[in-house]
């Protein structure tokens, strides 16, 4: 009987999200099935995933880590990188092949992202009226959003940051439970997701556990919340994931650094400053998420901007200070929050009746035209590339590459991991992800 009423439960909420499905079965059309025809695996990033599900599931599984002989001549797999993601997919595997379990997992992140997206934005911000518009800005931001920074459409088909997609509708729906049911003092099914981005992704959890600090402090300071609650999430996740972070942080001096872009100056200079006002007018109004939310994006941004400078002036501090973090993979959450901000105060503000007084009916319409048109002209899909090895060689030693990464794009690891899945006896790589 118990069972029966949750199941009607669900098809009542899917049927009085009824927009929300809609929508997710337009990406089943527009990404999901044109992801699963085309050759996505094979794009940049995309392919050292593929080897590291490989690896799990040949040699490692159920274990999360173990030494991979067969990349960057030789390498401690797992403990450096979180791998619940490959974990996940490798346990699949053993159902359907790798490359459908892969696609599987990420067919389900896209599926569910427009009701993570929802679910953060209607806990967040009070007045219904903004919810979907304020839906349709974001899954606008995640479609438009550049490739290299990662967490949207473009990172993923593009660019293969396939654990940092996955995360994203992860780390939305941590934000909704942290403005929902954490601030009342239950803090269960928060530790559980914050445990889960930990050892998926460690940028979203970085950000997640800043985040969980900066608005536990705001709710403690205005004395309707209890720190005990901070320390339960902490001491779980943390028991949780003991076995990622114990070995992470016990063998990080012998992690190395890789050359990366800097952060964004001038819009990152405009948006603190915009953040500072949002959480200045947040105080005013006692808005409790949009103050934390402020916070946060400020606090990313000025990071941000400092990484800047140190990069652009080839300071060498850089080098043991910001620049091993990576900075600029952390501005889109910032970004991202500062929309959350933003609309949240419209609500609040008694001096901003005029937009108060816009039918947002006709704003949300509007947005979704502009996401189904942009996905429709600018489709993030890579179509049309293929890769091939001739003749499929069966070498027999230690490789290294020796072509130019322009004579391969967008194909960088594709050679390696094939070679190495179909005879990993033989093939052993001094180059790798």
């Amino acid at each position: 009987m118990k069972s029966n009423n949750i199941d009607q439960n669900i098809v009542n909420y899917l049927i009085e999200q009824k927009i929300l499905v809609g929508l997710s079965l337009i990406f089943l059309g527009l990404l999901i099935i044109p992801f699963w025809q085309s050759n996505a695996l094979e794009i940049y990033d995309s392919p050292g995933h593929v080897g590291l599900v490989w690896f799990i599931k040949e040699f490692s599984w159920p274990q999360f880590s173990g030494w991979n002989p067969f990349s960057l001549s030789g390498w401690p797999q797992g403990i450096f990188y979180p791998s619940f993601l490959h974990w996940l997919a490798a346990g699949l595997s053993f159902i359907v092949s790798i490359e459908s379990a892969i696609k599987i997992l990420i067919s389900i992140s896209i599926l569910s992202l427009p009701f993570a997206v929802f679910y953060a934005v209607k806990n967040t911000i009070s007045e219904e009226k903004y919810w979907y518009s304020t839906t349709f800005l974001i899954l606008i931001f995640l479609t438009i959003l550049l490739d290299f920074l990662g967490v949207g459409f473009r990172g993923l088909f593009q660019i293969g940051l396939i654990p940092n997609f996955v995360s994203t509708p992860v780390f939305l729906i941590f934000i909704g439970l942290l403005h929902s049911q954490f601030k009342k003092g239950k803090f269960l099914w928060t530790s559980l997701i914050f445990a889960v981005l930990i050892i998926t992704h460690l940028v979203d959890a970085i950000m997640a556990g800043a985040y969980l600090l900066i608005y536990s402090i705001i709710l403690w300071q205005s004395g309707k919340f209890q720190l005990k609650f901070l320390i339960w999430v902490i001491i779980i996740s943390a028991l949780l994931t003991s076995f990622f972070w114990l070995p992470f942080l016990l063998n990080f001096s012998f992690t190395s650094l890789s050359v990366h872009v800097s952060s964004y100056r001038l819009i990152n200079l405009i948006l603190i400053v915009a953040a500072a006002i949002f959480a200045f007018l947040s105080v005013k109004s006692k808005q409790t998420e949009t103050l934390a939310l402020s916070i946060i994006a400020f606090f990313v941004l000025s990071i941000a901007l400092v990484d800047n400078f140190l990069i652009s002036n080839a300071i060498d501090l850089s080098q043991k200070t910001l620049y091993p973090f990576h900075v600029y993979r952390f501005q889109p959450y910032a970004y991202l929050v500062l929309i959350l901000a933003s609309v949240s105060l419209l609500g609040s503000l008694p001096w901003l009746k005029v937009v108060r007084g816009i039918d947002f009916r006709i704003i949300s319409l509007f947005l979704l035209s502009v996401l189904l048109v942009y996905l429709f002209i600018r489709n993030p899909i890579v179509t049309g590339a293929e890769f091939k090895i001739i003749n499929d060689p069966k070498f027999n030693g230690r490789f290294i590459e020796s072509f130019r990464r322009t004579e391969s794009t967008p194909f960088l690891y594709s050679a390696q991991t094939d070679l190495v899945l179909d005879y990993p006896t033989e093939n052993k790589w001094a180059y790798g992800l």
